[in-house]
């Protein structure tokens, strides 16, 4: 008897391999051949391979199951970018506030300065986003005449090597922009 040579959507290759347990899960690979076993299936599959097909998740289940992980895997990273102890807001606050400066000043590009002082248009982030308070302290004193200011959050022990980072740039750069660090809280 010749045997079709159809690979098995399981990866079941050869239809006179022995029925492998978990992976024999259905016959829908071979026309008349059951994937796991090699039996005949034109009318019904083996007990074997009908055991585990009750056991497998449908595609909607399958399609259920990866939205779901993805979900969780959004939730978790949300979670992960939320875990400031105080948000940047109160930070601008309390600094802007000492300096005599306007916060959340708005630029007529609808962009907010952080705080304006008298003399500067000041930028606040957190240590991880030193890279990117760099543009941005730069566009708020192009638009406003005011020399550029960044006042970089650090939060633990670990965020020293973007305060040192943001201050190499800005030095190798000669960059005009001014720094202050805050701790956090």
């Amino acid at each position: 008897m010749v045997r079709e040579t159809m690979p098995c959507i399981f990866g079941i290759i050869d239809p006179t391999e022995g029925c492998r347990g978990t992976e024999c899960q259905s016959c829908t690979g071979w026309d008349t051949l059951c994937a796991g076993c090699g039996e005949s299936c034109r009318d019904s599959l083996c007990p074997a391979c009908e055991a585990q097909l009750q056991r497998q998740p449908t595609g909607w289940e399958q399609v259920a199951r990866v939205v779901a992980a993805l979900l969780l895997a959004l939730l978790l990273a949300a979670n992960a970018q939320a875990k400031h102890r105080y948000k940047e807001e109160y930070y601008q606050k309390k600094w802007c506030e000492a300096q005599g400066g306007t916060t959340e000043y708005i630029l007529p590009d609808r962009t907010r300065v952080d705080c304006l002082t008298k003399t500067h248009a000041v930028e606040f982030d957190f240590g991880p986003k030193a890279y990117e308070s760099v543009g941005q302290s730069l566009w708020y004193s192009l638009n406003t005449g005011k020399k550029a200011g960044i006042v970089l959050i650090l939060e633990n022990h670990g965020d020293n090597r973007y305060w040192e980072r943001l201050n190499a740039i800005v030095d190798q750069g000669m960059l005009p922009i001014d720094t202050w660090m805050m701790e956090g809280e």
